[in-house]
């Protein structure tokens, strides 16, 4: 997957999620306190080995994911400010809506999350800012938009949750496009990455 750069320094994931999310612990997410304790490390869910690609579990220990599946990103863009004629490239101001579908589950049992997450993208003194409307004050997300040069817009949705939960979109939007699709992830990790 082309998160290899991200998770380089920090590790960029994450699984906020909203009220019903089954087992994940939201608990201190909306009120910005710290991760509470790790969970007990048989608590965590199985892996399920990847038989496609002997590679990827190792990745996985290397970075201290005990389990992980795949997702695919489709979705929506729709432009909430027309781009400055003077503006060239990416112009992701707008409501990003972002479907999310599993490809390959590698947690077992595989925790419920949303298969849909709204987005804004608002301009402030020519940045760009990415918001998150269902939990505003949610400290514990990585958000922002960036571009590959040739125009295309390319965001990192991460959500931490406070039980090694995370989720992760990679939507890519073509210059000038409506439509977007990406990947991302759901891990769960034997320490807090955030």
């Amino acid at each position: 997957m082309s998160r290899t750069l991200k998770l380089a320094g920090r590790v960029a994931l994450g699984l906020l999620l909203m009220g019903a999310i089954g087992a994940c612990d939201l608990t201190g997410v909306e009120d910005g306190m710290g991760p509470g304790p790790d969970p007990d490390p048989g608590d965590l869910p199985d892996r399920i080995p990847n038989t496609n690609d002997p590679d990827y579990d190792q990745r996985l220990d290397d970075l201290g994911i005990q389990c992980q599946s795949d997702l695919m990103v489709t979705g929506t863009f729709t432009e909430s400010e027309p781009q400055p004629i003077e503006k060239t490239g990416c112009w992701p101001v707008g409501e990003w809506r972002v479907s999310v579908t599993m490809v390959r589950q590698g947690c077992d049992p595989q925790d419920e999350f949303p298969t849909e997450f709204v987005y804004t993208v608002v301009n402030v003194d020519d940045q760009t800012v990415v918001q998150y409307p269902a939990d505003p004050n949610n400290e514990r997300m990585n958000l922002k938009i960036t571009s590959n040069g040739g125009g295309t817009c390319n965001g990192v949705f991460e959500h931490y949750g406070l039980d090694l939960r995370v989720l992760e979109f990679h939507p890519i939007l073509p210059i000038g496009g409506t439509a977007f699709m990406g990947e991302g992830a759901f891990q769960v990790w034997l320490e807090d990455p955030f």
